[in-house]
């Protein structure tokens, strides 16, 4: 079949973008944009080729393409200020981190150290470019010189919004309304993103009595704070905007792309299309009856 093959581009099983390929052995380029709510902090990026052969009875059947890809094939990202959230301190650990853990948790290392690597290697952290902190007092602030990545410790002037308070319940606040509010905290901890002295990291936190143990890898998705359990997270959500509604707001068209998108706003100029073409209309009929 002389049917052209489509290359479909999935992030984090996102359809971001799809193109039909001249196949003819030249370079091709595929550009995609990339929206905020498909990033995570550990991405995968997948492209699928098919073709669909015509069929006569219109049935065609969408079926794999046996491709070759050069290798010389890359893929080439603009360059973003990384923002305060799972994705953003991905792009941070990358270059350089700080793992601040208490003096404990080199007691106790057949419990603490897969806490530790399941919940470093789910954010992102460089085993390479790591610096490991231990404090020996976990009840003093301890103030980071990097991005960093903290165990149970407390951060100076780090706001948290994830919070266990004194009778047990998990407070998730946001413009001093609780969000959420949970009694049974066995085996959960929460892993949050916060801005402390200018510095950008992340805190972990057990909120119960016992830690939860992780049974598989961690998947960060879209959002700066997470509750963990036992089988991995069970709610991740942007404490700045948890109902998700500043996100519909940030990623709707404004300027000449709203109004490349059908919408309401077309209805702008039709109207004044339609006025123009009637008022045309009753100057032309006046002309014909005098």
């Amino acid at each position: 079949s002389g049917t052209p093959p489509v290359a479909t581009l999935f992030l984090n099983d996102y359809l971001i973008g799809a193109m039909q390929l001249t196949a003819d052995g030249k370079k091709e380029r595929i550009e995609a944009r990339i929206p905020q709510y498909a990033l995570a902090a550990q991405n995968t990026l997948r492209v699928s080729f098919q073709r669909q052969p015509v069929s006569n009875q219109c049935l065609e059947t969408p079926q794999a393409f046996p491709i070759s890809v050069l290798p010389t094939s890359h893929v080439v990202l603009d360059k973003i200020t990384p923002d305060e959230n799972f994705s953003g301190m991905a792009a941070r650990f990358a270059t350089d981190t700080q793992i601040m853990v208490p003096k404990a948790y080199l007691e106790r290392p057949a419990s603490s150290l897969p806490q530790v690597i399941r919940v470093a290697s789910a954010s992102g952290v460089s085993p390479l470019r790591a610096q490991l902190s231990v404090s020996d007092d976990a009840s003093v602030a301890v103030t980071p010189a990097k991005a960093f990545l903290a165990f149970e410790l407390p951060v100076k002037d780090g706001a948290e919004s994830v919070k266990a308070s004194n009778d047990g319940h998990l407070l998730i606040n946001h413009k001093e309304q609780t969000l959420l509010d949970l009694k049974s905290l066995n085996h959960l901890a929460s892993l949050q993103v916060i801005d402390a002295g200018g510095q950008h990291g992340m805190v972990y936190r057990t909120l119960g009595g016992q830690a939860p143990v992780f049974e598989r890898p961690l998947l960060l998705e879209r959002g700066n704070a997470t509750l963990l359990a036992d089988n991995g997270p069970i709610a991740t959500f942007d404490a700045k905007d948890p109902t998700g509604s500043q996100m519909i707001e940030d990623e709707q068209s404004t300027g000449l792309d709203a109004w490349r998108k059908p919408s309401l706003l077309w209805l702008i100029p039709a109207g004044i299309v339609l006025f123009l073409i009637l008022l045309l209309a009753g100057r032309s009929a006046r002309r014909n009856r005098s």
